[in-house]
């Protein structure tokens, strides 16, 4: 959606708001691959955490047909990409 880009919204928002969620559950979640979704957590890090104040999350819930291989590369990408300096 156009106004919507983690980049954008860090610059313009970012010394006044946090954010949470960003994580795609319709599609990147069920879908993807697990280096898929260890690429978009480290961008979305990447964007919306610089200075802090982003909470990593699905955009939503996770949803019934997300496999539990997905979710494990989800929580090892935070947990590898996440860690504040």
């Amino acid at each position: 959606m156009p106004g919507h880009e983690p980049e954008e919204l860090q610059a313009r928002y970012g010394d006044r708001l946090s954010f949470w969620g960003a994580i795609d559950q319709q599609h990147l979640l069920p879908m993807g691959t697990p280096d898929e979704i260890d690429a978009d957590v480290k961008a979305k890090i990447e964007a919306l955490g610089q200075d802090g104040g982003y909470m990593v999350a699905p955009a939503h819930i996770l949803q019934g047909d997300t496999p539990i291989e997905n979710v494990e590369a989800f929580i090892a990408a935070v947990q590898r990409h996440g860690a504040y300096a």
